[in-house]
């Protein structure tokens, strides 16, 4: 305010003149940061259009960068004349120093995408599949590191002192821990699920009681909406400490099927079972021949067990499920057809009087 009142006390016919140049100079810089950003921009990429220059994440930012300049270069220029005290112009080039950081760390995060040239360059050097949610998750990283860089730069032009905000986050860590610990446990579990990428967004999983397709993955939790069309969100923590199945993962289906008959089935009759039951599963176009077992395989004082086991080269669980359900019941066809009975677990209990 004292500045101000020496530029009103101090005005003069020279002052005037500078005065009227600072004004000048603010309002070409203001008219000309357009053309400088254009200029910049172009330079670094002279295979863009017009158009896509000024959608360029760094344009409107550079633009703010020359008109913020030009009032701060004006108000340097008039100090001589004005009298500006160096507290002042401490404070003026504090001010500028900040805008500055925060305008270059806001350009930069903006600039971080899934499709820009840091993350494809990434992908290319990278020696591992890396999938989008990876790439969503890295984008994330690097953008708090930026925000996080440019905090301690404003810090410390503030004046604050770093060492003793470090030591002041080493105290405060403990404090953070009690409070925060699931906070923390989550953090955690989506850094280690992101390291591991055990599965990713749209996959069918099981782990724990749960079991249904990712939706969406982020640092703290992960959303899975389950079979009966239900969305549930779920911390990373529990993820991370538990068993995960990747069910699209899988390359085969398992099938297995026990049959149990009555003891005194003909032999001649499970032969002719076993064979039905072999020509049935070799019509499937999906089945690996060479895993195709079935045998007469337990004797028991209630039956006995013909075990039928095979894989079938299909990853999709729901057309496992409709291809198991067919095969199901041109088996029980096939029972029906040779009159052959299913023996089924009895206990007699006898009452005494």
């Amino acid at each position: 305010m004292d500045s101000i009142l020496n530029v009103i006390e101090n005005l003069n016919g020279k002052n005037t003149i500078d005065l009227i140049i600072a004004i000048v100079f603010i309002a070409i810089l203001d008219i000309l940061s357009p053309l400088f950003s254009y200029i910049i921009l172009k330079l670094f990429n002279f295979k863009k259009n017009s158009k896509e220059i000024k959608n360029n994440t760094f344009y409107m930012p550079l633009k703010g960068f020359f008109k913020i300049s030009g009032i701060y270069w004006a108000i340097l220029f008039l100090k001589p004349d004005f009298n500006f005290s160096d507290e002042f112009i401490d404070i003026v080039t504090k001010i500028y120093k900040i805008v500055v950081t925060i305008t270059i760390a806001n350009s930069l995060a903006n600039s971080i995408t899934k499709k820009s040239k840091f993350i494809k360059l990434i992908k290319e050097k990278s020696d591992k599949d890396i999938n989008d949610y990876t790439i969503r998750i890295l984008v994330r990283v690097i953008k708090v590191l930026i925000y996080i860089v440019a905090i301690f730069i404003v810090f410390a032009e503030i004046g604050y002192d770093l060492s003793g905000l470090v030591t002041g986050l080493g105290l405060g860590s403990v404090v953070l821990t009690l409070a925060a610990q699931d906070t923390i446990k989550n953090l955690l579990g989506g850094i280690m699920i992101f390291m591991d990428r055990p599965f990713s967004v749209g996959e069918y999983v099981k782990f724990a009681t749960y079991q249904g397709t990712v939706e969406d993955m982020t640092l703290r939790s992960t959303r899975i909406r389950t079979a009966d069309n239900s969305v549930v969100q779920i911390p990373n923590s529990l993820i991370s400490s538990d068993s995960v199945t990747n069910l699209s993962k899988i390359q085969r289906r398992y099938y297995n099927l026990r049959l149990h008959l009555a003891l005194d089935t003909k032999l001649e009759k499970i032969d002719i079972l076993k064979e039905k039951i072999y020509q049935v599963i070799m019509q499937k176009e999906s089945i690996a021949e060479d895993t195709i077992n079935i045998h007469f395989t337990e004797i028991e004082t209630n039956g006995i067990t013909i075990t039928v086991v095979c894989y079938f080269n299909i990853s999709d669980y729901m057309e496992f499920l409709d291809l198991k359900e067919d095969i199901n019941k041109k088996i029980l066809k096939i029972l029906e057809e040779e009159n052959i009975k299913l023996e089924y677990d009895t206990k007699i209990v006898q009452v005494k009087n």
